[in-house]
């Protein structure tokens, strides 16, 4: 029986151009071929996009204009994801593509709508998956804590349809528009990051979601306000679903108010270091944005430091001793990385940092995004995932 959680990735990017439309354009043409060449050995699930914000393309008319493009026809049905973060390297545009190899035993996948968000439903058995595309805020609204609102209520929604409810989140991203910025209200100041963290919580806890949360990476983007992107499951008795601490780290839920930021800190960020779903002597582990903090402090140092450290808390993350002690079972298997995403603050090297990630994960695809990130003393943020077989 084939894993459901058996994702593979692929990267494709524009080549070079004046104009970004040409290279939607570029990348969209690309996808739909690799969609038509492998349509009998793959199922394409999701295709996130990535992008340079530029004066030619408007964020709120992103979707409509990308939509247009008669080399998009073949992904419209697709779920999509589109997030203002400038790709590494000369391209200004870069997709993601999420998928599954054939054949899969007894797996039905299925591309549905809600109030205009789409999202791809995988099921077999009694197994099921959404993975939810980026939902961002529709309506007129300028304060991040509304946009988060608005946003957490269309994800409400999307679960409440396939009849889950936030305890089924496994992993979530959540995108956040000049995340260390500043509101001003009522003359005070709210950072960003803070405002969506007390919107997460009202929602996470309304909604019987106290302990046990999703795998999250928290980051920011250079438009579009709040987007936030996840998968949920639920899964039969054969499988496992844990929460994985990390010795080198506090628990982020658990932080104390010293490390948040604003007036109103009643809530520390409600993410687990990472999730695991493991059964039948195969697992999926994700690994939550990450940085070059021990404890609950940031530690100090250049680019190159700060990579390293944030690998080593990864590595400790995912060893034996601690899959164990997060509550697996499994004790003999082949760990191997699958996708490892990294976010490295504007001005910093994305060089040295895609050169550090390919020699210490060689078989993982490497993808490196510019990005603030959510401490403005951390240069770089890592996420994963990897496969247990």
């Amino acid at each position: 029986m084939s894993c459901l959680f058996d994702f593979q990735y692929i990267s494709i990017k524009a080549t070079a151009s004046d104009k970004h439309i040409q290279e939607w354009r570029d990348v969209a043409q690309q996808a739909a071929q690799f969609i038509e060449d492998s349509q009998h050995s793959k199922i394409v699930l999701q295709l996130i996009w990535f992008f340079e914000s530029s004066k030619d393309v408007n964020w709120h008319n992103l979707h409509r204009s990308v939509g247009d493009l008669n080399e998009m026809q073949p992904l419209q049905s697709l779920t999509q994801t589109f997030i203002a973060q400038a790709p590494f390297g000369s391209s200004h545009v870069e997709l993601i593509i999420r998928y599954l190899n054939k054949p899969v035993d007894h797996l039905d996948v299925s591309f549905k709508e809600a109030h205009g968000n789409r999202y791809t439903c995988i099921a077999s058995g009694k197994n099921r998956w959404i993975l939810i595309g980026g939902l961002s805020c529709h309506e007129r609204v300028s304060q991040i804590s509304d946009q988060a609102k608005c946003v957490f209520s269309d994800l409400k929604m999307i679960l409440n349809t396939e009849n889950l409810g936030f305890t089924n989140m496994v992993r979530q991203w959540n995108y956040i528009e000049n995340i260390v910025g500043f509101s001003h209200q009522s003359e005070r100041e709210f950072q960003h990051y803070q405002e969506f963290n007390e919107i997460r919580a009202d929602w996470y806890y309304e909604n019987g979601l106290s302990h046990d949360f999703p795998a999250a990476t928290g980051i920011g983007t250079h438009g579009g306000g709040v987007i936030i992107e996840g998968i949920a499951a639920r899964l039969d008795s054969t499988y496992k679903l844990l929460s994985i601490g990390n010795p080198k780290q506090e628990h982020a839920h658990s932080y104390s108010k010293a490390k948040l930021v604003g007036v109103k800190v009643s809530s520390a960020p409600l993410f687990e270091r990472g999730k695991m779903i493991c059964g039948n002597n195969e697992g999926y582990i994700w690994v939550s944005g990450t940085a070059a903090i021990r404890g609950e402090d940031s530690v100090l140092g250049d680019i190159s430091d700060q990579t390293r450290i944030t690998c080593e808390n990864i590595d400790e993350l995912i060893t034996p001793s601690n899959l164990q002690k997060a509550g697996s079972s499994m004790i003999d298997y082949d760990i191997k990385p699958v996708y490892i995403r990294a976010y490295v603050k504007p001005g910093q090297d994305g060089f040295l940092v895609e050169d550090l990630l390919r020699q210490r994960y060689p078989d993982a695809l490497v993808h490196i995004l510019y990005a603030d990130i959510c401490r403005g003393e951390l240069l770089v943020e890592l996420e994963g995932e990897f496969r247990l077989s």
